[in-house]
């Protein structure tokens, strides 16, 4: 039983780490965001950017969108 304890701790550290990683990795495109924002307009963006590469973009933050949303959702929930 102690050591389901200590595995559970340590999962527990784990997502803890993983979550603060995240969120370094998530600040950072959330700067470069920023810059796209100071220098381009959005219809600058949609007419010039590579349309692969903008779609990939916008998939890959619905995704995390979505993801974010329901753990909110489970927040809210336990509060």
């Amino acid at each position: 039983m102690v050591s389901c304890n200590n595995e559970e701790r340590a999962d527990m550290t784990r997502l803890v780490s993983d979550v603060r990683a995240a969120w370094i990795e998530l600040l950072s495109a959330r700067c470069a965001t920023d810059r796209l924002r100071m220098r381009y307009s959005p219809q600058q963006i949609a007419r010039l950017a590579d349309r692969a590469t903008l779609n990939k973009t916008m998939d890959a933050i619905g995704a995390m969108c979505s993801y974010f949303t329901e753990v909110r959702s489970h927040i809210e929930v336990r509060e």
